[in-house]
């Protein structure tokens, strides 16, 4: 990770906003991402099935939130300098794993490294 030091929300610095990509499970799969974060899924929480990676990609940047998808390769090209970082999991990642790995990294991002940014989780 690009930085350093952890992510301390405060009113100039919120925690940051989550959007999971269709081909991951819903959001109530996560219990902790969506405890300590505001979490949306682009199928189940709004409506978007069926939609191309550069939609829910530019959807992610508009709305400010990270988004997190298995689908790395599509996705890691569209990744600029001033567009929204993206997340890529591993799909053999078990889901409660997957939540314990997200909620760690996204407490120890830093504001700077939202935007731009290219992060693996893996087993």
């Amino acid at each position: 990770m690009a930085g350093g030091g952890r992510f301390r929300p405060t009113r100039r610095h919120p925690k940051p906003k989550v959007l999971l990509d269709e081909s991951l499970p819903p959001r109530r799969m996560f219990p902790n991402l969506n405890r300590q974060f505001d979490v949306k899924h682009v199928a189940s929480d709004l409506g978007l099935s069926g939609s191309s990676d550069e939609q829910v990609y530019k959807l992610a940047d508009r709305e400010s939130r990270l988004l997190i998808t298995f689908n790395i390769k599509d996705f890691r090209s569209m990744v600029g300098p001033t567009k929204i970082s993206v997340i890529g999991a591993s799909t053999k990642l078990k889901e409660e794993d997957l939540d314990k790995k997200l909620v760690q990294l996204l407490k120890t991002i830093t504001p700077a490294e939202l935007q731009g940014n290219f992060f693996n989780i893996t087993k």
